[in-house]
């Protein structure tokens, strides 16, 4: 059984009280996977709602052709795989383990049967969902009115806000994704990306040597988004 105090620190269960909390860790199951281990595929049925506790996972939509379009990078204490949990269908997206993820199940059909006598379970589905809308919504936003530059941009902003390391220079990053996997998310080819921050180092925004990459001009950075 998942203890208590595992879940409290989640967002999610903020509002519950610890006989509630005792309820739903009666309920989850513990799961890890394997850097690069698949999750759940798109097109797959729903196991129900994940939530992670340690490690990354990348979420994913695959086109007929096979290209990668990232649409989230899930990080501790955030969820994912709720989109089809009440009506039964299959999944839309695909779920990757980026480094070794230790994940809570909050299984389907044990979610749905709750929630109907729980209205604090209830908010939590339905909050959740309402951030999938407006996450998805800002996808939508940067893929059809933002360059790539201004994606990568972005993605470095929001790198340096989590992550960043305050040096005589700027702030520093380690991108610790590939150009690959970092392509995927902003939804362009690696090459795109490398020329993009060759782009941005040129304007005298960073500083780029491999996954390392110095901010030293933060306001031009934002500027460029």
């Amino acid at each position: 059984m998942i203890g208590i105090q595992s879940l409290a620190g989640i967002p999610f269960f903020a509002d519950f009280s610890p006989d509630e909390l005792a309820g739903i860790s009666a309920m989850m199951v513990e799961r890890v996977f394997r850097p690069g281990e698949i999750i759940f595929l798109e097109g797959a049925p729903s196991d129900g709602l994940f939530f992670v506790a340690s490690g990354r996972v990348r979420v994913y939509k695959t086109s007929t052709t096979g290209k990668e379009q990232a649409l989230c990078l899930m990080t501790p204490r955030t969820c994912f795989g709720g989109c089809p949990i009440f009506d039964g269908n299959i999944s839309p997206v695909t779920a990757q383990a980026v480094d070794e993820v230790v994940a809570y199940l909050l299984p389907r059909d044990e979610a749905v049967e709750r929630a109907k006598d729980n209205p604090t379970l209830s908010r939590v589905v339905l909050r959740i969902l309402a951030g999938r809308l407006t996450h998805l919504t800002t996808v939508v936003d940067g893929l059809s009115f933002k360059c790539v530059t201004e994606r990568i941009a972005d993605k470095l902003l929001a790198y340096a806000d989590e992550q960043g390391q305050a040096t005589k220079r700027g702030v520093e990053i380690h991108l610790d994704l590939t150009q690959e996997k970092l392509a995927s998310l902003v939804g362009c080819s690696r090459e795109v990306v490398t020329r993009s921050l060759l782009r941005l180092e040129r304007l005298g925004a960073i500083e780029a040597q491999g996954r390392r990459v110095v901010i030293i001009d933060r306001e031009k950075l934002i500027q460029v988004t």
